[in-house]
């Protein structure tokens, strides 16, 4: 991970508990975070900021939060997007919400794991 600075995590979670939860464990893990629970609190936390990271929910409440992802690097091209789901990466690709490559964490995570993957693709 870059030392010179803080990264700023945008989470994207429709359930409060997780989304505190997720807050909680990157903030442990020395990250500046900001949280949205629906694509509009998203879409106005990157108008008003730089991201470096999109931690999305791949299903949110009457949304696609794979097109949420799109919209977001549309804007900001250079962050890095990291999807989370309760389903396994495997069915997600096989349902067409995420590309073959998009990095993926499945729920439920721990909190060494989430760091690790946020820290990976932050490098």
């Amino acid at each position: 991970m870059r030392a010179h600075r803080q990264d700023t995590v945008l989470v994207v979670e429709d359930e409060a508990l997780i989304r505190l939860a997720v807050r909680h464990y990157l903030e442990k893990g020395g990250f500046r975070v900001l949280e949205a629970a629906n694509r509009e609190e998203a879409l106005s936390c990157i108008d008003e900021r730089e991201v470096d990271l999109l931690l999305t929910d791949v299903v949110l409440s009457g949304d696609d939060g794979s097109q949420l992802a799109r919209e977001i690097t549309a804007r900001q091209p250079n962050v890095r997007v990291l999807f989370m789901s309760a389903h396994p990466p495997e069915a997600l690709r096989s349902m067409h919400r995420v590309d073959a490559d998009s990095p993926t964490l499945q729920k439920p995570f721990t909190e060494v794991e989430l760091i690790r993957r946020v820290r990976d693709l932050l490098i």
